[in-house]
């Protein structure tokens, strides 16, 4: 099955990302070498499996999705998993959101609900780009959240520069390569509405998440590439203040 490898029997998968293993090994800051059991630089409860290049979940959780090797969701072994996914030919299409929440922090897209592993920041804007992927919100801490899609275009390549925002892993998936050099605040990509450094940007995507990735556009200056990750937001926050709102069309 490519990426994703599923036993039958106990649901253990893995995933292909050794591209980011081997650009934290060439990295200064890190040794890490690959060995079973070590845990993923970007997703929560993911572990190296036994095999070069492939993850799986840590002990006692499975994928939330095994379907789908884009998301990296994990839920434990005993958790309703039909309160986590939707199996993608049953999506509700005419169910988005926007963020309405107008801090300069942004609203955070989590790799699980209720986790402190951010893996990108959306900001309030007027372009449409968050789409549902859970039947209803899910409640941690009593804070409803909602597994969603955002969609944009980032810029895969400056061709000025050497070195690459983003790597691909395998057919159309992707991860974010670019982590901010000497600067730890520049350690995202920007999703944006369209293919151009000037457009307003929708949010902050940043180093190890995975993608995927379908079209791509050359402007010149960039390389960009259509992008699609996928994560969970919080509706309203422990104040009650709305964070996004619901929109049908």
């Amino acid at each position: 099955m490519g990426s994703f490898v599923k036993g039958m029997a106990y649901e253990i998968g893995g995933r292909l990302m050794g591209a980011i293993i081997d650009n934290m090994v060439k990295s200064p800051k890190s040794q890490l070498k690959w060995y079973q059991g070590a845990a993923h630089p970007r997703y929560p409860n993911v572990i190296a499996d036994n095999s070069p290049n492939t993850w799986r979940p840590a002990e006692g959780y499975v994928w939330a999705n095994p379907n789908d090797s884009n998301d990296w969701t994990v839920i434990l072994k005993k958790s309703n998993r039909a309160s986590y996914f939707m199996d993608s030919n049953s999506l509700p299409s005419n169910i988005s959101y926007q963020v309405v929440y107008g801090g300069s922090d942004g609203v955070n897209l989590r790799s699980a609900p209720g986790s402190k592993d951010i893996i990108a920041t959306a900001y309030k804007q007027s372009v449409i780009a968050i789409h549902g992927l859970s039947y209803k919100p899910y409640f941690v801490d009593n804070i409803p959240w909602v597994k969603v899609k955002l969609v944009g275009w980032m810029a895969k390549k400056r061709h000025d520069k050497e070195y690459p925002y983003i790597l691909p892993v395998q057919g159309n998936l992707a991860y974010v390569a670019w982590d901010g050099g000497d600067d730890e605040s520049d350690n995202f990509i920007a999703l944006k509405a369209r293919p151009n450094i000037s457009t307003t940007r929708i949010a902050k995507v940043y180093t190890n998440t995975s993608i995927r990735i379908s079209e791509s556009q050359d402007n010149g200056n960039y390389e960009w590439v259509k992008a699609e990750l996928i994560g969970w937001m919080a509706l309203s926050n422990r104040n009650g203040t709305q964070l996004l709102s619901e929109i049908e069309q």
